[in-house]
């Protein structure tokens, strides 16, 4: 799963190897992996630009200015090894024109995940780490999502990746009561209906992408798909081919010849009246079938006298 939640992810959150700060200015590193503590930045293998693994000291003091880098800075959480902002119920992070309350200058989260590095963040994750990040995150995650709902690791694979990627962006014990009566009901076209997040930035992309996953994942129970099968991006239809309509087989039953209808004991009418023997005639032709003109071949037309083809009329 690992490799197609890094190509679901990368566009959604980037792949950053250094500390930065997200759209609400908490500090972050590899595919939106929070780093809510000093302690859980210093826990990871940190390098400098040689490539030799960086002290704590180091790793302390830049996580400190990423986070103080933002205009919802507080100082003093940072100072005790806290995020800026504990909650993800706060404001984002992205008021036009807003500069740190600490250093002065414009906000990092302002200028996108990438300003950090820019500035402050020299020390770097190799890809191994993140990739190391990421898949602890993911079985972490998936862990909770299995204890909330039991039936969870026999869902087809687009509903697993998409609940995947809804306990990323809030959180595998986020309280969506309707969410969560969907899935524990295997109605995923009704848990596609309220998988909507609330947020700017790359959120209304991924919940695009979380309702294909899930309505994928309602076809692929109803039409009796592999579950095993990842179809995403290919957005499943639910439209079944229609058969071309073939005319209907020429009757074999023999043709009948209906009685002519019964004499009328009615007088007829006049017999000399000449619109209706015109109007009996026009109908008669009507009826007639289409004249048929057969065309000879050449060898049959011969002169009547000389029995030669086409002799010009100048035979003796």
């Amino acid at each position: 799963m690992i490799a197609s939640w890094v190509l679901f992810s990368e566009k959604l959150e980037g792949l950053v190897y250094s500390v930065y700060a997200d759209l609400k200015g908490l500090q972050t590193t590899g595919m939106g992996n929070l780093l809510p503590t000093l302690a859980s930045s210093a826990a990871l293998p940190w390098r400098r630009p040689d490539g030799s693994l960086a002290p704590r000291a180091e790793i302390e003091a830049e996580w400190r200015a990423v986070g103080l880098g933002c205009c919802q800075a507080m100082p003093d959480r940072i100072a005790v090894g806290l995020q800026s902002i504990p909650g993800a119920d706060y404001e984002t992070c992205r008021w036009p024109g807003k500069r740190s309350p600490t250093t002065g200058a414009p906000c990092y989260a302002h200028q996108g995940h990438r300003a950090s590095e820019a500035h402050v963040a020299r020390l770097r994750l190799r890809p191994e780490d993140v990739d190391a990040l990421i898949r602890r995150k993911l079985a972490s995650d998936w862990a909770i999502l299995r204890g909330r709902w039991p039936g969870a690791d026999a869902w087809p694979a687009d509903a697993q990746m998409a609940v995947a990627s809804w306990a990323w962006g809030v959180g595998p014990r986020a309280n969506w009561p309707l969410f969560a009566r969907a899935l524990s009901v295997g109605d995923f076209g009704a848990a596609a209906n309220e998988v909507s997040m609330r947020g700017v930035g790359s959120i209304p992309e991924r919940n695009a992408k979380n309702k294909l996953l899930l309505r994928n994942a309602a076809l692929v129970v109803a039409r009796g798909f592999d579950r095993d099968v990842l179809y995403w991006p290919t957005a499943l239809s639910d439209e079944r081919p229609t058969e071309p309509e073939l005319p209907a087989p020429p009757s074999s039953a023999p043709a009948t010849t209906e009685p002519p209808p019964p004499a009328s004991s009615e007088p007829a009418g006049p017999a000399s009246s000449p619109t209706r023997v015109a109007d009996r005639l026009v109908d008669y032709r009507a009826e007639l079938p289409a004249p048929t003109v057969t065309v000879l071949p050449d060898t049959l037309m011969r002169c009547a006298l000389c029995h030669r083809q086409s002799c010009g009329g100048d035979c003796p």
